[in-house]
């Protein structure tokens, strides 16, 4: 993230640094049906926002290289 901050400054390529979350929601969404509980809430509302944002991140990345 840094990298990219350092050389494109603050611009909408920066969502490019989450691309990283997109594995580790997939972890997570592979754990839901074994985890329980609150734990198990927690991890479905950690994926909506997670997903939410990466949605956010796709959008901007886009505009990036399509403007």
């Amino acid at each position: 993230m840094m990298a990219l901050y350092a050389q494109f400054w603050f611009t909408k390529i920066l969502g490019l640094g989450h691309g990283l979350w997109v594995p580790l929601l997939i972890v997570v969404l592979l754990a839901i049906p074994s985890a329980s509980g609150l734990f198990q809430s927690y991890l479905i509302l950690w994926s909506g926002l997670i997903a939410v944002s990466l949605v956010f991140d796709g959008i901007d990345v886009w505009t990036y290289f399509t403007s």
